[in-house]
């Protein structure tokens, strides 16, 4: 029974979690040695470092990358152990004072680069071209001055009399020559082009079925994004060579890369960190 008003049978709300009474890591120790699994056993459950594992249980955050990962890193072990995560989170914010809102770092100039396109990017005009023109401009002005020339002679040179023709003998007509079947050449066959190669990565980040935190790099380690990607929002980063990105909750989440919709290789993973080039993407690491 209590004394508040706005709960006189004293009944505990079953929205929120319930509190947990002892240190965040003494409680998922208690519940992995209750289930009779090891360190290790967890480690491999969920993909995490089993010195990761031990700090957890210590209440030493740090070592997974400090309070940012480590309510995704809460709940998988929990999950592993039977312990009730959203206690544990709960607990975890109280403490650290971790209100679940996004942090945005921004650049100095307000805000992450706009998206490039790679159709928008021209290619620079090979050098050979205007070479060619310059030759065949060339080669036109000789053929010229030799029609020009041969022409001039030909109209100053005197013509010779024909010779007399005799009435005394029928020449003979001269037989025409066969005319030889001429054989065609072959068509060349038109030399496909190459398809331009992919300049800079624009990459599109977006969140269907829940939420995932993530953390964007670029090419230099600026860092261009990290917080929450909320269900149903979309972002848009943008490099020049490369772009890093870590996911706290892939499955969640769908990326286009430079317009061209792909699949995250670590989507079967709950945390992980991906590099995005022009030509594709390779993981970096899990947890």
């Amino acid at each position: 029974m209590t004394d508040d008003p706005k709960n006189p049978d004293g009944d505990r709300s079953t929205d929120e979690p319930e509190a947990v009474s002892a240190p965040i890591g003494s409680v998922l120790a208690a519940a992995r040695e209750a289930k009779g699994l090891t360190v290790a056993d967890v480690a491999a459950a969920t993909r995490l470092r089993a010195a990761l594992v031990s700090a957890i249980e210590r209440d030493d955050f740090e070592a997974g990358g400090g309070t940012f990962y480590a309510r995704a890193h809460l709940r998988a072990i929990a999950k592993v152990v039977d312990a009730d995560a959203e206690a544990l989170v709960a607990e975890f914010d109280r403490i650290h004072g971790h209100s679940g809102s996004p942090v945005e770092v921004l650049e100095p100039g307000g805000g992450p680069p706009p998206a490039i396109s790679a159709a928008t990017v021209r290619r620079p005009a090979p050098r050979w071209a205007a070479a060619a023109v310059a030759v065949l401009v060339v080669l036109i002005a000789v053929l010229v001055v030799r029609a020009v020339s041969g022409h001039s002679d030909h109209q100053s040179t005197p013509r010779a009399n024909p010779p007399a023709v005799t009435t005394s003998a029928t020449p003979s007509p001269t037989p025409k020559p066969t005319p030889r079947p001429t054989t065609p050449k072959p068509t060349p066959k038109p030399t496909p082009t190459p398809k331009p190669t992919p300049v800079g990565v624009s990459l599109a980040v977006a969140a269907h079925g829940g939420q995932s935190w993530l953390q964007v790099k670029s090419a230099s380690g600026v860092t261009l994004f990290a917080g929450e990607l909320f269900d149903g929002n979309t972002r848009h980063f943008a490099d020049k060579a490369q772009l890093t990105v870590v996911f706290g909750n892939a499955p969640v989440v769908a990326v286009r890369l430079n317009g061209a919709a792909s699949t995250p290789p670590c989507a079967a993973q709950n945390v992980c960190t991906v590099q995005f080039k022009p030509a594709g993407s390779s993981v970096l690491g899990f947890g």
